[in-house]
C-alpha cells in the first residue's frame, strides 16, 4: 500500500507539472509583454500550486472524524459562498462564478464538489449502518439538490456533475434502482429547464454547436473546429513543445477547459496517450485503494473523489474533442484554475488520509 500511495502522489504531482509548464507555455504567447509574462504570469501559477501544497497538507493529516462531526458547518460555508457569489462575485465570459480574494480567484462551485463527495460519503456509510433506505436519504439528497440547483444558474456543467457524482454513489451504496432511476429521471427533467431557461440562450446554441460545429464554424461552432484543428494537426508526434499555433489568440480558452488540444498539437498521438495513461493510472489506483478499505467511510470517500476526477478528465476530453457539448469543466491538474488545483489536491490528501487512517485501523 506505502508503495501504491507513494506512486498515486508522484502522478498527481507530474500531471500538475505538465499543467504548469502547459499553461506557461500557452500563457507566454499570448501576453503583452515579458514583464507580465515573469511578474504575473508565473507569480500566479506559483502561488496556486503553494496554496494547494498548503491544502494538500493539511487533508492528508487532518482527522477525518472531526470534519464528520463538524460536516453541517463546513455545508453551510459551501452555501455561504454560494450565495457570496452571487452578491459579489466577479463575472468572467459573461459568467459570474468567482470570488476576488486578491491572491486567488476563488470559484465556490469547485470547492462544492469536494464537500458534496465528503457529505455524502459520511452520510450514506452512516445511514447504512444503520439499515435505513433511500427514502431515510430525502434531505442529504435536498440539500446536494439545493447546491447544484444553486451553481446550476451559472454553471450547468459543474451542477450536472455533482448530480452525477451523486447518483453514481447511491449506485455504490447498493440503494434501490427503482427510486434512483425517479431521482435520474428528476435530475434530467431539471437539466433541461436550465439549459432552456431565460437569459441563458447560449446554452442551446452550445447544444447546437455540438450536433454540427461546421455549421456555425464562425459562430458557436467556432472553438470546437479550432479544437480540432489543433488536434489533427498535431499528427502522430506533434509539432514540438512551444511549437503550437493554434494557441496563439486562435483557440478560445486554449489555457482552461481546451488546454489539452494544444498539448495534442505540440505531442501528437503518442505523447496524448501517455498523458492519458497518467490518469488512467491515478484513477486505477483509486480503485485499488477503495476495494482495500475495511472502513465503510473511507471506501465511499475515496470512491467518490475518484469517481469526481475520471469523470471531469472524461467529459473534459469529451468536449475538446467534440464527443460532448461544452460544458465548462476543466481537466484536472492540467487546466490553468487556482481552486480547480486547490480542490484536486485536497482530494489527493483526503484519499491518502484514508488509505494511512484505514491502514492504522487495520493495525490496530
Amino acid at each position: 500500500m506505502d508503495r501504491a500511495a507513494k506512486t498515486y502522489f508522484m502522478i498527481a504531482f507530474l500531471l500538475t507539472v505538465i499543467g504548469m509548464i502547459m499553461v506557461f507555455n500557452v500563457k507566454v504567447f499570448n501576453s503583452v509583454s515579458a514583464d507580465e509574462i515573469a511578474l504575473v504570469q508565473l507569480r500566479s501559477l506559483l502561488l496556486n500550486m503553494l496554496i494547494a501544497a498548503a491544502v494538500f497538507t493539511v487533508t492528508c493529516t487532518v482527522k477525518l472524524e472531526m470534519l464528520r462531526n463538524n460536516i453541517i458547518w463546513i455545508l453551510l460555508l459551501g452555501f455561504v459562498l454560494l450565495v457570496l457569489t452571487f452578491l459579489i462575485g466577479t463575472t468572467v465570459n459573461g459568467s459570474k462564478r468567482w470570488i476576488d480574494l486578491r491572491v486567488m480567484m476563488l470559484q465556490p462551485s469547485e470547492l462544492i464538489k469536494l464537500i458534496g463527495v465528503f457529505y455524502l460519503s459520511s452520510i450514506i456509510e452512516s445511514k447504512i449502518k444503520n439499515g435505513e433506505k433511500l427514502k431515510e436519504l430525502f434531505f442529504p439528497l435536498v440539500i446536494m439538490g439545493l447546491y447544484a440547483g444553486l451553481i446550476a444558474i451559472e454553471d450547468l456543467g459543474t451542477a450536472t456533475l455533482i448530480g452525477l457524482i451523486t447518483l453514481l454513489m447511491l449506485f455504490i451504496a447498493g440503494y434501490d434502482k427503482r427510486s434512483m432511476c425517479i431521482i435520474a429521471i428528476l435530475g434530467i427533467i431539471a437539466f433541461t429547464g436550465y439549459v432552456f431557461m431565460d437569459g441563458k440562450s447560449y446554452r442551446v446554441m452550445r447544444m447546437q454547436s455540438f450536433i454540427n460545429p461546421w455549421a456555425v464554424a464562425k459562430s458557436w461552432g467556432y472553438q470546437n473546429v479550432q479544437s480540432l484543428a489543433a488536434i489533427g494537426m498535431g499528427g502522430l508526434y506533434g509539432k514540438g513543445f512551444g511549437n503550437s499555433t493554434k494557441k496563439i489568440t486562435v483557440l478560445p480558452e486554449a489555457h482552461t477547459d481546451f488546454i489539452f488540444a494544444v498539448f495534442c498539437e505540440e505531442f501528437g498521438l503518442v505523447g496524448s496517450i501517455v498523458l492519458i495513461l497518467l490518469f488512467v493510472g491515478l484513477l486505477v489506483l483509486g480503485v485499488y485503494f477503495a476495494r482495500k478499505m475495511r472502513n465503510r467511510f473511507n471506501f465511499y470517500l475515496i470512491s467518490g473523489y475518484t469517481l469526481l476526477i475520471g469523470i471531469q478528465t472524461l467529459v473534459n476530453l469529451g468536449v475538446v474533442t467534440s464527443s460532448l457539448p461544452n460544458k465548462g469543466v476543466p481537466l484536472p491538474f492540467i487546466s490553468y484554475g487556482g481552486t480547480s488545483l486547490v480542490v484536486n489536491w485536497a482530494i489527493i490528501g483526503f484519499v491518502l488520509n484514508a488509505v494511512m487512517s484505514d491502514k492504522k485501523e487495520q493495525i490496530s
